[in-house]
């Protein structure tokens, strides 16, 4: 049988192709040869009934069947049998002569009208194949019953498995004939299976083809459905075609009959602009040709401004509207070459007017009894220099003037400040020998070589180097005075065009004779001229006038440095008389030149001073190295001759030391020592006094010292915190080796090391360090904000100051302490080796207590209250401690050695507390409390 398949369905034309071409095979009439009949065993015909009722058999199998018909395909052997039953019914002794009868009639029935036996033998033959049709017609799904559902049901349909068809056939690379591919589907020792083979590999392509017709199945219905949507566009596009042309047939209709009309008047209006604009060049035409004999008139009365005003505009007018006029070809050439004639003469006067006219204003400024005339010279030379300056500023030659200008100016600098000094220097000694009465062998002469000006000058006190100052000064700032009112007057004179206009005799010449034409239109030539007038040729590019103030600024700013390059070459010859003058006589040069600096900086931008502010702040960190180094010596001299004693406080150390709190600068040292005010016994920092050593207060006046100098010299403060923390450092480490190591002892001859040494010494410590946060936040002021952080070494110092201060009263308490220790009178009392009175206290016990109350009389007047209760809070402590431990190891338990306990410790708390009557804390504790317990078990003992 043949199973039923998709394709077979879907397509019943394939299905009548083969049903036809099985017919004309037949109707041939080609004799069949009969197949020779095989015998089978019973395996064999079980596989056949299989094969033959399994659905597994498809239309491209059958249509490429090698077999003669398609029944030998189907039913294999058993188509012997199908083949003789076809022959006897197509014998001719079994068909009828007579032809096809019809059923129908009434002879047709009758002869239909057969027995059972007649056809026993076409039923043996057609049972068995029928059962099987019937039984498949049975299994047959429903088929649809219009094309909408059998188009539904091709597209649910699943395309049948490729899982039993090789990878191997899918290769691109596929050949049958190559060897190991012909072995892998015909293998060696299996030559039967070669038919077998060929129809699997006929079986795997009818697997591809069927899926292959699925596919296009599932996909023509929306092939066709894009096609449809396609035609649907196509007459969209057509009608939106349609109405866009008719859209534009309106569109033209409308431009015929209302545009068109209209397109006229923008012509006329187009023409009447051409001839206006016509009129108005016959009148620029006739405006230039009366401003020829103008510009002839100005060059005669000089007024040089005027004519390049009249000839910028004209020159204006002849490239801009007129360009191109025959008539004026050569006119604009003319008026170029008599604008360079200007521009000479202009050249000219303005440096006779600057050499001349600045310098007699500038002296009749300086002179006193003169009020009033300075002032007018002077606005008479900057009228004057107002229109040179705008003229040579129009012409572009204003930097040439201006560096002419400048560089005399440089020259003169050099010059004066030459003759300046040894003029100043030349008056100076006349003086000085008009003063003595000296005679004129010593006189040195203006011409003397630069190395006798520069030993005279190394010569010369402060006072008179402040003089001469003054005087290079008066003379550079003269100098800088020209320069500044060319300056000021060319800024003046670019800042007012824009608002006021210089209306000169030009303008108004060539307006008159505009209304002298009488041509009918008087006033349009000169709006003509004066509109572009209004452009460029009269009013100063913005650029242009920017860059003639930049330029001008620049070559300030060069003279300004020159100024004070040579100003701080005369500070730079006195460099080494500078470090050793005293404070107050640099502070007063340090003002001179920062006076002179201030002037200079406020003529010019930018800091043009840098030179000489850069030798100030040189001049100034050697001054401090060297102060430096003086005040180590002088403080470390003073600490090796210190015996520790305390020194009286004069008025001098306390002004200091309230200059530091206050953050002011500190006295002069002349002052305080007129002996109004007698000295002090302790110097008072912060309301707290404190009694110190005399190299203490000679460290809180080097302090002062390091503060004033901060204070007056702002930019050597990062330079002063590494020599002010190497001082401090010094006067830490000596002193703790002079004390606390008992250098002192070999140094200056003490026989000890007294308790009153080291209370003096943690008072000068404790003054330093009350004098600390007062003394960084001086120096923090005067700090930018990023440099802060280099506080922190006078931070260490005063770390190191409380632990050495520490360390200190850790050693008061140890003098006491060590003697409880290493006391053999206390262990020979209570030992009851020693007689003592009943009631009083052991000998021991009583030095102890004497030796305590003798230091409280030493600390009291020295140490502070705070400091005294913590140095008797420590003895009490190593009083309790350490006597509770000697006496817990002795037998107590004798009466006698626990009265002596008792007695001793009630003598020592009751002498204790008399020192400190306003303590709020319990006295020896552990002793108090050991002492009650030895009371309390004493009688039951007994």
């Amino acid at each position: 049988k043949i199973a039923p398949q998709p394709a077979i369905l879907d397509r019943p034309e394939l299905g009548a192709g083969l049903l036809a071409a099985m017919e004309r095979r037949g109707s041939t009439g080609e004799a069949r040869t009969p197949r020779p009949t095989l015998k089978h065993s019973a395996s064999d015909a079980a596989a056949r009934q299989h094969n033959l009722l399994t659905p597994t058999h498809h239309v491209t199998a059958i249509q490429n069947n090698p077999r003669p018909s398609i029944f030998s395909m189907i039913a294999g052997d058993e188509y012997e049998s199908w083949y003789d039953m076809a022959a006897d019914l197509t014998s001719p002794a079994a068909s009828s002569l007579e032809g096809p009868r019809d059923l129908t009639s009434a002879e047709g029935r009758a002869h239909a009208q057969a027995s059972v036996a007649e056809f026993s033998r076409y039923l043996k033959l057609i049972g068995e194949p029928y059962d099987a049709f019937t039984a498949n017609r049975r299994d047959r799904p429903a088929q649809p019953q219009n094309s909408e559902e059998a188009a539904a049901a091709r597209i649910g349909s699943e395309p049948v498995s490729m899982e039993e068809v090789p990878v191997l056939v899918f290769d691109e690379n596929f050949k049958l004939e190559d060897p190991s591919t012909f072995a892998f589907f015909s293998p060696d020792g299996f030559p039967a299976s070669t038919l077998l083979q060929q129809e699997r590999l006929t079986h795997y392509l009818d697997l591809v083809e069927v899926n292959l017709l699925h596919a296009v199945s599932t996909r023509s219905e929306d092939f066709y459905t894009a096609l449809d949507s396609w035609q649907d566009l196509t007459e969209l596009v057509r009608a939106g075609v349609q109405q866009i042309e008719s859209l534009r047939e309106t569109v033209r209709a409308i431009d015929e009959r209302l545009a068109r009309t209209a397109f006229r008047l923008p012509f006329l209006c187009r023409q009447r602009s051409n001839q206006l604009r016509l009129h108005r060049q016959l009148l620029l035409i006739a405006t230039i040709r009366t401003a020829q004999p103008t510009i002839q008139a100005l060059l005669a009365s000089e007024d040089y401004v005027g004519a390049l005003e009249l000839i910028g505009s004209t020159q204006a007018v002849l490239r801009g509207e007129l360009a191109g006029v025959r008539c004026f070809t050569h006119l604009d050439e003319e008026l170029g070459e008599t604008a360079k004639s200007l521009t000479a003469m202009m050249v000219q006067d303005f440096m006779t007017t600057m050499s001349q006219g600045v310098a007699r204003a500038v002296a009749a400024g300086g002179k006193g009894g003169q009020p009033g005339g300075g002032i007018t010279e002077l606005e008479a030379v900057r009228n004057k220099l107002a229109p040179l300056l705008m003229g040579l500023h129009r012409q572009g030659a204003l930097a040439q003037g201006l560096r002419g200008f400048f560089e005399s100016l440089r020259g003169e600098v050099r010059a004066t400040v030459k003759t300046r000094v040894a003029e100043l220097l030349a008056e100076g000694r006349r003086t000085l020998k008009h003063s003595n009465g000296e005679g004129g062998a010593n006189n040195i002469s203006i011409e003397d070589s630069a190395g006798t000006i520069a030993d005279q000058l190394l010569a010369l006190s402060t006072s008179a180097f402040l003089a001469l100052l003054a005087g290079v000064a008066q003379s550079l700032l003269q100098v800088l005075a020209k320069a500044e009112l060319v300056s000021s007057t060319l800024s003046a004179v670019i800042a007012l065009r824009p608002s006021t206009k210089i209306i000169s005799k030009a303008a108004r010449a060539v307006t008159a004779v505009s209304k002298e034409q009488g041509n009918g239109f008087p006033s349009h030539g000169t709006v003509a001229v004066a509109a572009e007038g209004n452009g460029k040729p009269a009013d100063l590019d913005l650029a242009k006038d920017t860059g003639a103030l930049a330029a001008c600024a620049t070559q300030l700013a060069g003279l300004c440095e020159l100024v004070s390059e040579r100003y701080a070459k005369l500070l730079s010859v006195r460099a080494e008389v500078h470090v050793k003058l005293p404070l107050q006589e640099l502070v007063r040069t340090r003002e001179a030149a920062i006076g002179f600096a201030s002037a200079v900086d406020g003529l010019a931008a930018g800091t043009p001073t840098a030179s000489l502010r850069a030798t100030l702040a040189a001049q100034a960190r050697a001054f401090a190295d060297t102060h430096h180094e003086a005040t180590k010596q002088k403080l470390s001299s003073t600490l090796d001759c210190e015996r520790w004693a305390q020194a009286d406080v004069h008025p001098r150390f306390q002004a200091v030391a309230d200059a530091v709190v206050k953050h002011l600068p500190p006295p002069p040292p002349d002052e305080g020592t007129n002996g109004l005010k007698s000295p002090a016994a302790s110097l008072a920092v912060g309301g707290h006094p404190y009694r110190v050593v005399g190299s203490a207060l000679l460290l809180v006046e080097l302090l002062g010292s390091y503060t004033a100098l901060v204070r007056h010299f702002p930019e050597v403060a990062m330079h002063l915190l590494p020599q002010l923390a190497e001082l401090l450092s010094l006067f830490n480490a000596r002193s703790f080796g002079l004390v606390l190591g008992a250098g002192a002892i070999q140094a200056v001859g003490l026989q000890r090391i007294s308790s009153k040494i080291l209370a003096l010494l943690s008072q000068s410590l404790g003054v330093v360090i009350a004098l600390m946060p007062h003394l960084r936040a001086s120096i923090a002021l005067q700090l930018p904000l990023a440099q802060h952080a280099m506080l922190a070494q006078l931070d260490k110092i005063v770390h190191d100051l409380r632990e050495h201060q520490r360390k200190v009263f850790n050693k008061l308490t140890s003098i006491l302490l060590d003697r409880v220790e290493s006391s053999d009178a206390m262990h020979a009392s209570l030992s009851g080796s020693v007689s003592v009175m009943p009631g009083q206290p052991s000998p021991y016990m009583a030095d102890l207590v004497r030796d305590a109350q003798s230091l409280h009389r030493v600390l009291s007047p020295i140490l502070t209250r705070d400091q005294m209760e913590s140095v008797y809070l420590q003895i009490l402590g190593g009083f309790d401690a350490k006597l509770q431990a000697i006496y817990s190891a002795t037998n107590y338990t004798d009466m006698n050695v626990a009265h002596r306990i008792t007695t001793d410790i009630a003598h020592l708390i009751t002498a204790m507390m008399q020192l400190q009557p306003e303590s709020t804390q319990l006295c020896c504790p552990q002793l108090a409390r050991f002492a009650q317990n030895i009371a309390s078990t004493r009688p039951s003992r007994s």
